[in-house]
Formats: structure tokens, sequence, C-alpha cells
């Protein structure tokens, strides 16, 4: 027994000297190899000693630093003064274990990349060979993702078929017209409800106590037998607006998504220009509890940051090419809305419109066509770029006895329709909530009149409201009014008497 105790202290002794030497050969600032560092902010360098304790320093661009630390607490941060766009840079560190360097550093612009399976899916899993783009990876070295040993550079067909492809095609757009380095950061997962991106104190705050109200009533009603019990099946009113297709949509307190650590920490400690985000997939059908949670999700962030920090994000697509869409993509339209009054109401966001963009499936392959028109917005909202990148928006509704005059905002050199034809998928209603097809003539740039003969004193329109649109309403750069309705109806009542 006490030569087999020797045996394992040797053999202890053995891994532990191993282990040791192996992590001293580990530079303490390997991540930041081809990293991209945010312009116009202080910069934060954060790292781990390699010695048991002491100083170090840390050299960035003609300044050093120095940081103390010890066995126990081995992480270091130093800042460095905000810079311009530039590169490439060196960074070295020195502690009483040698000098460690990271090189190929640039200050650009980071965007932090949020969202489920559709912003986080790689290339390779989107196209075919065929449909690479020639030559793509090598215009782009400066288009970089954090990888497991320092950033990845956008730079041969190799790695970008391994980047999730709506960041990858953004953060591109924005080199081509900028000509800086973007860094983005995928902090995604796929499957996510809107609930796991927001944190456990978000839901027990003040703000979100109706919300809970109506979700434990709703809940109730579903475990007292209401709601179907078939899987699946979510066809029944009260279903669409407050469950999925699988459970009422009411989690476990605490229940968060592990992605949001690091959303929380690119956030709050590491400085970014912004979020892109595209979510609600999974909560199609939850409309009615979306838009609390959404506000509150913005509202946090920005508040994180501690800085102006815009928002952008997608609407939910189309996921269909077949008119009317299918059955389980019922409660889409509410989502939508709810999606279209949280951007227009809550300060620096803006909501990407891409119904227009048909595919197939729950996971679009275009996603040049989404990664585009998300960066065309920040280029026209956040860089000033003179280029079209608003959509029109819904403004008002004005009775006029039989007819309804609808008035738009932000339309530029005016509504059109792509085809030249009138305007298509306008559904006009009466007092009585009945919404049927109507008539839409264009009467100038930023208004459109309205009318149906089965509806002789119109006061509610709704416009796009079906799982897949087909549309022709559009402003300049072909960019499509978004899905909208001018009533406050509630969506999905109970049925009477229960």
């Amino acid at each position: 027994m006490k030569n087999l105790n020797v045996m394992r202290f040797v053999c202890l002794a053995f891994l532990l000297c191993t282990t040791l030497v192996e992590a001293a050969g580990v530079s303490p600032i390997q991540s930041y190899n081809h990293a991209v560092l945010q312009r116009g902010l202080p910069i934060v360098i954060n790292g781990r000693a390699k010695g048991r304790s002491g100083d170090l320093t840390v050299t960035f661009n003609g300044e050093t630093r120095t940081a103390t630390y010890s066995y126990r607490k081995s992480r270091f941060s130093v800042e460095f003064p905000a810079m311009e766009a530039g590169g490439p840079y060196i960074l070295e560190v020195t502690d009483n274990t040698g000098t460690y360097q990271a090189e190929d550093i640039h200050v650009g612009d980071i965007w932090v990349c949020v969202g489920q399976s559709n912003m986080m899916f790689p290339m390779t899993k989107m196209h075919k060979d065929a449909t690479w783009e020639p030559a793509a990876g090598d215009q782009y070295p400066l288009v970089r993702m954090p990888g497991k040993n320092g950033w990845r550079k956008s730079d041969s067909i190799d790695v970008i078929k391994h980047m999730p492809g709506t960041p990858y095609y953004f953060g591109r757009e924005l080199h081509r017209e900028l000509n800086i380095a973007i860094g983005l950061i995928p902090a995604g997962a796929g499957g996510t409800s809107l609930w796991e991106w927001t944190p456990t104190e978000v839901h027990e705050s003040e703000e979100l106590k109706p919300f809970f109200e109506v979700m434990q009533s709703r809940v109730q009603y579903w475990k007292e037998g209401h709601l179907p019990n078939k899987a699946g099946v979510n066809d029944y009113p009260p279903a669409k607006g407050f469950s999925s297709t699988r459970y009422p949509y009411f989690p476990k307190k605490g229940y968060a998504n592990p992605g949001l650590i690091r959303l929380e920490e690119w956030v709050s400690k590491r400085p970014s220009r912004g979020i892109v985000f595209w979510q609600g997939e999974n909560d199609i059908g939850m409309a009615a509890n979306y838009e609390y949670l959404f506000r509150a999700l913005i509202q946090r962030y920005q508040a994180k940051a501690g800085r102006e920090f815009p928002f952008f994000f997608i609407q939910l697509p189309t996921y269909t090419d077949q008119p009317g869409g299918k059955t389980k993509y019922d409660g889409i339209v509410g989502l939508r809305d709810a999606q279209r009054k949280v951007a227009e109401t809550e300060k620096n966001v803006e909501m990407v419109v891409t119904y227009d963009i048909y595919s197939r499936g729950i996971h679009p392959a275009k996603k040049q066509e989404y990664g585009i028109r998300l960066a065309r917005a920040v280029l026209g909202k956040v860089y000033g770029k003179e280029i079209d990148w608003m959509h029109p928006k819904f403004d008002r509704v004005e009775a006029k006895g039989p007819k309804l005059l609808v008035h738009f905002r932000d339309v530029g050199s005016g509504l059109k329709t792509r085809d030249g034809t009138a305007p298509l998928d306008f559904t006009i209603a009466g007092t009585d909530q009945n919404f049927v097809p109507a008539s839409a003539v264009l009467v100038d740039g930023d208004t459109l009149e309205l009318h149906s003969p089965d509806v002789t004193a119109p006061v509610a329109v709704r416009y796009a409201w079906q799982n897949s649109p087909k549309t022709n309403l559009v402003g300049p750069g072909e960019l499509p009014v978004s899905p909208f309705r001018s009533d406050d109806w509630e969506l999905y009542p109970l049925p009477e008497g229960e």
C-alpha cells in the first residue's frame, strides 16, 4: 500500500509538472492575435498572468501600463486611451515568466451579433459549392470573428465557410463601405426563446408584473383543459397568443441561456459599437408576451452599455413562398406587430423589414440578402451614409365616411408599387372588428385611400396581415412597408363566457 501511494504521488507530481510546462508555453494574450478593438472608446486589455505573483507590464501603441497579480488572482485588466481606426498593432505583455506578444491587431468597429440559429448558422450549412462567391475570402481579411487561439480573418474560403452567415455578410458590407476593420461577436444559440436572453432580475421587475399576471391567468386556463392536448396543435386563439406548440409560455424562474453571460460581458465590459439581433422563431405564437420582454431586454443592454448603444433587429421574415403560409406559423403576424411597436417606441432601435425575401423553411438560405439589408440600415442610421435604408412606416389612419385615408412617414421620395399596379394586401374593418379585403389607391407619396363595398363605415386597417404576405408596396430602394395594424384590439381574446 505504501508503494502504491508513492506511485500515486509520483504520477500526480508528473502530471502537475507537465501541465505547468504546457501552460507556460501558452501566451496570456493569445486571444488578441488578429483581434479587432473598438475605436473611439477606451481600449481595455484583459488577460491572465503566467507567473505566480508580481507585477507585469502591458505595452500597446507606444504606451505602457502596469498591473499587479497574485497566484490566487492572476487575471489582470488595463486600459489605454481611445484610438482612431487603424493597424496593424502589436500588443506585448511581460511578467516574471517572460514576454508575450499578440500581433496583427486592428482598431475598428465591433458589432455583437445575437439571436437564434438564423444568426448563428455557418456558411457551410447554407451554401453549396456552386453558390460561393469567387475569391470572396481573399478580399476581406479585416472582417474578423473571435476563435479558439485568436481572431479568425475572413481571408480564405476554408475560414469563411465556418463563419455564421448573417454576421459575415453584415460585416463584409460594413467593411466595403467604411474601409475599416470590422469585428463580429456571435453570441447566440439556436432554438432559444427571448426569455432565455433576459436576465432573472428583469423577469422579477415591477415593470413585468402585468405581463406575469396575464400569463398566469392564461396558463391556468390551459391547465383547466380549455386548450387542445395534442402535440403540435396550436390552432386555438389563446394558444396562438400565449403559448408555443409544445407548452404554455411560462418558463421556469431563472431559466437563462449560457450565451447570455457572454452577451452581458461584451456589452458591459468589452467596448463595442452596438448589437444586431435576429430572434423570434422560437416565440412564434407568443405575440401577447413578446413585446414586454423585448422592451425589457433592449432597455437592459442599452443601460448596461452606459452610452449611446444602437440596437438593430430583423423583423421575422417569411418562411414559405406559399401565400398564407403554413399552420405552424400561425401567430407570426402578431409577433411581427409586437416587434414593430417596440422599434417605433424605443430609443436608438431600428427594425429591418425582410418578409419580402421569400424562402422555404425556417432557416432561409439567402443570408446574404438579410445581412446586406441589415448592414444598410446600420450604414444609414449609425454612419450617416447617403443610401436608401429606411423602410416606410405607418403613421395614422383617418376615417372619411366609407373610405379610410392611411398616412405614412419616412417615405423619402414617395411610396410606389413594385409592379405599377394598385397596392395589395390591405384589409379594413368597422366597429364589428371583421376585417375584409380592401381596394387601395395611392393618393400621393405618403397617403393611400382604402375602401370596400362590404364595410360602410371603416375604422381600422391592417396590412400584410398573413404568415407569408405577397405585397408590392415599397419606398425608396425597393424597401417594403412593414406589416402593421391601426387598431389596438386584442388579437387573441378568450371566448366569451370562459
